[in-house]
């Protein structure tokens, strides 16, 4: 039986290390002026090029792996996230830059009740088929009614 690792959970003094040189690289980057940020992008290009150009073909497979894995595991862990996001909806979430959420548009029309649905939900999917019949809804007040079609001045 393996022994039980007590520090489960504590980061090491790498990792405080590596957290508070980020962070510090964060806050100094948000202090740049625009051709700041350029030139340091630009010093980061040159930086890279020569890594690179002086990588043995193993070294480059080596990195190239690497890069593979941290994608993979960043592409996780971004899906590990969005587990059941639709039942807690986050105002503060910019939904559209997840691009890997889009479920398209709702331009497909239910042949009995025509209510739309989107183009992965089954026929018939509101009204069984036919078989349930949904009134129509009202019409709506007057200042409700200004606000849905845009022509309310507020």
């Amino acid at each position: 039986m393996p022994r039980k690792r007590s520090a489960i959970g504590v980061r090491t003094p790498a990792a405080r290390r590596m957290a508070a040189r980020a962070a510090r690289g964060q806050s100094s980057r948000t202090l740049e002026n625009p051709q700041q940020s350029q030139a340091r992008l630009q010093s980061d290009r040159l930086r890279h090029r020569v890594q690179r150009a002086s990588e043995t073909p193993q070294q480059s497979q080596t990195r190239q792996e690497a890069d593979r894995l941290r994608h993979f595991r960043q592409r996780a862990s971004t899906w590990a996230d969005m587990l059941n996001a639709a039942f807690h909806y986050n105002p503060a979430l910019n939904y559209e830059q997840f691009t890997f959420l889009q479920i398209g548009h709702m331009d497909k029309q239910c042949l009995h009740c025509t209510a739309f649905k989107y183009n992965g939900e089954r026929l018939g999917m509101y009204c069984s088929a036919g078989k349930v019949r949904i009134p129509d809804l009202p019409e709506p007040p007057e200042a409700l009614r200004t606000l849905l079609d845009g022509s309310s001045p507020h």
